[in-house]
């Protein structure tokens, strides 16, 4: 009876193993530096993944030119499953819309595996702002055109065309400053050298709580838990805004030339992360909203649609092209 039990025992773990995409450790590379909330994921799902796939979960953050380095070294990798991106969408949808140049084609040189969460936004300003809410903002700006300077991240970034896609939906007139990076933008924005801008909720969400900011809206669908005194976009009264709700989602990709089969295997194991109470409750804890289980078509065409909306945006504000 002891043998045959042994027997079984190795029978499924030989199975478990049969069924797992990997046979070595499998690395997820991070274009951003640790910290940032594609890392923060990563690590999250980490050993959870571990366990399941029977294989070391190794993350590895290749942090240089707008997130293109980890796009170039993912795409021209082994297309075998052990090499895997997490990311937001700046490199693959919001870079093309800016730069002249691309070293890799966003659609076809990765493949989209799955989308795990999403982070929305929120517009916030100086506390010492003569408005409180985003009606009296439009209304300031509308009497005040050209008067209030917003700043953001970067030029092309995700903070620079997001406000710009609130500015051609509401008709505002606000000038852009781009800085080298968000907190140099938000802490200017504390201090008062410039009025507004749209941010991660994460990080602004904390500055807000502080006194340090003050918010206006979030662009979630409905209000978020971590914050429930902010209002939506959409529930602002702001006409053109009735129907304005985006995040910034956060997903796995994989080489361009991997095997729809072996993306649909990846795409398995990290749906039933999803459906697990612990790692929806990691995410939600760094104020990340899980999303759903999506097969890999859906997000690779939610890619399309972000990468047609910020081309799109970017043309619509004059955006200038980078080298």
């Amino acid at each position: 009876m002891r043998r045959l039990l042994s027997v079984f025992l190795l029978a499924c773990s030989l199975t478990a193993h049969a069924q797992s995409f990997a046979t070595k450790p499998v690395r997820i590379i991070i274009p951003w530096p640790v910290g940032n909330t594609a890392d923060l994921i990563a690590r999250a799902m980490q050993d959870l993944l571990a366990t399941n796939i029977g294989q070391p979960v190794i993350v590895e953050n290749r942090v240089g030119a707008a997130g293109m380095l980890a796009v170039e070294y993912v795409a021209k990798s082994a297309p075998d499953g052990h090499v895997l991106m997490l990311t937001n969408p700046s490199p693959l949808t919001l870079n093309p819309a800016v730069y002249k140049k691309m070293p890799y084609d966003p659609l076809k040189d990765v493949a989209a595996v799955s989308v795990i969460g999403g982070v929305p936004v929120m517009l916030v300003g100086n506390p010492q702002l003569p408005f409180n809410t985003l009606q009296e903002l439009v209304a300031y700006v509308k009497a005040n055109p050209g008067k209030l300077y917003y700043g953001s991240a970067g030029r092309g970034t995700f903070t620079h065309l997001t406000m710009e896609l609130v500015k051609q939906a509401v008709g505002l007139d606000i000038v852009h400053v781009p800085y080298k990076g968000a907190v140099a933008s938000l802490t200017d924005v504390v201090s008062g050298q410039t009025a507004l801008m749209l941010d991660g909720f994460a990080s602004s969400n904390t500055m807000v709580k502080a006194g340090r900011l003050k918010a206006f809206a979030i662009s979630s669908p409905q209000r978020s838990p971590f914050a429930p005194q902010v209002p939506t976009f959409m529930e602002s009264g702001v006409r053109g805004l009735e129907n304005f709700e985006f995040s910034a989602w956060q997903g796995l990709f994989a080489p361009g030339s991997t095997s729809p089969a072996l993306v649909e295997r990846i795409n398995a194991e990290v749906s039933k992360l999803l459906q697990t109470t612990q790692f929806r409750e990691r995410l939600m804890g760094q104020s990340i909203t899980p999303y759903p289980p999506l097969k890999p078509s859906v997000f690779q065409a939610m890619v399309a649609d972000d990468l047609a909306r910020w081309t799109k945006t970017a043309r619509e504000a004059n955006v200038e092209m980078l080298d």
